[in-house]
Formats: C-alpha cells, sequence, structure tokens
C-alpha cells in the first residue's frame, strides 16, 4: 500500500477500533519479542501519560531498533486526543521506507500473517 493510499484509508476512526482491540494484549507481555523484530519499529509516546509515563518505558525503548515520537501534552488516549500528531508520525514514518526492501520484507510478514 502506497503513503498516498495510507493517507485515504487511516482515520481517527481506525485509530480507535485499533486501540480498543488492543486491549486483550494487555495481560501478554511482549517485551521479549521487541528483541526479535528484524524492522525499523515506531513508538509514539505522550510525554503527559499518567497510566504508562514515558520513564516507566525508558528500558523497553533502549532495546529497539527504531524511532521514538514522543507527543508534547499527549496522555495515555493520543490517537484520540492529538490524532493529527499521530497519524502525521504514522505517515512520515513510513515515508521513510516507502518502494525500499523493508516496505517489501513488511508487506511480506504481512502476507505471511494473513495465511496463517
Amino acid at each position: 500500500m502506497l503513503i498516498s493510499e495510507l493517507k485515504r484509508e487511516f482515520s481517527s476512526e481506525s485509530v480507535a477500533t485499533a486501540f480498543l482491540k488492543c486491549v486483550d494484549t494487555w495481560i501478554e507481555d511482549f517485551r521479549t519479542d521487541l528483541q526479535k523484530m528484524d524492522i525499523p519499529l515506531l513508538i509514539i509516546h505522550g510525554d503527559s501519560d499518567k497510566i504508562l509515563p514515558i520513564d516507566a518505558t525508558s528500558n523497553v525503548l533502549k532495546e529497539i531498533v527504531g524511532q521514538l515520537v514522543v507527543i508534547k501534552g499527549g496522555s495515555h488516549g493520543i490517537p484520540w486526543t492529538h490524532h493529527e500528531e499521530v497519524n502525521d508520525a504514522i505517515l512520515d514514518f513510513l515515508g521513510q521506507y516507502e518502494s525500499t526492501s523493508v516496505e517489501k520484507r513488511v508487506e511480506s510478514n504481512f502476507q505471511q500473517s494473513q495465511i496463517q
């Protein structure tokens, strides 16, 4: 999917849906999985998050290869409260890899996960 298509498809509604569906994963500890990731990761975190303060995640953030975007004034619900900044950060991040081997690997991994 091209960045231009993502811009059309990506809306605050889709962010809200993804945000709610992630609740089931809260009991799972995925920290060891981060070290297995072989593609760049994007972490978006609000600097005013009272539920999961950014200081509490600093050790995890050191263990990944990726980019951290801190949303100024962002609370725990940044997909809703700061959706424009979140969308821009995602699109900027993906734009770095458009038409690259990383994009092809991501697409391949996505297709494989759909088959399973």
